[in-house]
């Protein structure tokens, strides 16, 4: 579809200029096939006066030369990773690849918003019809029935509250991160997750 290439196109996008999606993408495959990758776990616990609660900061270390070694392919990657420091801190990493991850998400929704609004629509009519209290799940029964007053055997779950949480999780990308250009523009997250 023109939508899928258009997303697509995005994807592909992001991918080609953040370091962070390139290296935690095949951080995935690393990780399966080879080993977690992460070299050491630091935490470190702050008080900004004696009776203040300790604030915590959490890094997960990579080590470079660790990663180079253990014979896993990094193909067109390994460059980029050659020029990294010897040890670097993997969050700020996951931070922004996380939020390119959800602006294209955002994008799917944005894409598919009217299709969307046209379900939640009709989810509200059938609640309204049915008289569902919030949280029902309805069903639809299909078929016959093998014995009076006993609902026929197949069943299928009409998917309401599935509906509502993607418009919740909609909702919550919305407040965090740029939605696409109507133009056609880039998408970016608001800020760091």
């Amino acid at each position: 579809s023109v939508e899928f290439t258009k997303w697509n196109d995005e994807r592909r996008a992001q991918h080609a200029v953040s370091f962070a999606y390139r290296l935690l993408y095949e951080l995935r495959n690393f990780a399966q096939h080879r080993g977690l990758p992460i070299s050491s776990i630091n935490v470190a616990g702050r008080r900004s006066t004696d009776t203040a609660p300790m604030v915590y900061a959490t890094q997960l270390r990579l080590r470079r030369d660790a990663l180079m070694v253990d014979g896993f392919d990094w193909a067109k990657l390994k460059p980029e990773l050659e020029r990294q420091p010897e040890e670097f801190d993997l969050l700020p990493l996951v931070d922004e690849y996380a939020g390119i991850l959800e602006a294209l998400v955002l994008d799917v929704f944005m894409t598919e918003r009217v299709r969307l609004v046209d379900c939640v629509r009709y989810m509200e009519a059938i609640k309204r019809v049915l008289q569902l209290p919030d949280g029902a799940q309805p069903a639809m029964f299909l078929g016959e029935a093998q014995q009076a007053g006993t609902p026929p055997p197949r069943m299928e779950i009409i998917p309401m509250n599935q509906l509502y949480w993607l418009m919740r999780r909609w909702d919550s990308l919305t407040t965090r991160v740029h939605p696409p250009a109507e133009d056609g523009g880039s998408i970016a997250p608001k800020q760091a997750i």
